[in-house]
């Protein structure tokens, strides 16, 4: 499963990559940012990422803090490598809006988990 998870968020990152250093989008992205402009591609996109890593990393709530800074990293290289892709610009404010979808996606985890495990049948019994 672990595999699989990695390979999941190696795609991701991929198509991340994919739609930010092409020199064109697809059809059916230049179809989505007729409508909505690139905010919430740059929102979604990177709080997916964040998602999916804080989801990888598992364990304690402290190392799946480490998601949303992940992904940030991930969306600053990019931001940084389109100065060098002709046609593509790098910029601050889809910078932000990278962090804030990954702040988002990486909270929506930490509240599902909590949420799963405040559910459970069992909980805060002792095992007898």
């Amino acid at each position: 499963m672990r595999r699989v998870r990695w390979t999941l968020i190696g795609t991701w990152m991929g198509f991340l990559a994919y739609l930010s250093l092409g020199r064109e989008y697809p059809l059916p992205v230049e179809g989505v940012l007729a409508v909505t402009g690139t905010a919430l591609l740059h929102f979604a996109g990177y709080g997916i990422l964040s998602a999916a890593l804080a989801w990888a990393l598992g364990g304690r709530a402290r190392s799946r803090l480490a998601a949303p800074a992940l992904a940030f990293a991930y969306g600053a290289v990019l931001e940084a490598l389109q100065l060098a892709v002709p046609g593509r610009t790098a910029d601050w404010v889809d910078l932000g809006i990278n962090l804030a979808g990954a702040l988002t996606g990486t909270l929506i985890v930490l509240l599902a988990v909590r949420l799963s495990h405040w559910a459970r049948p069992n909980r805060g019994e002792t095992p007898t």
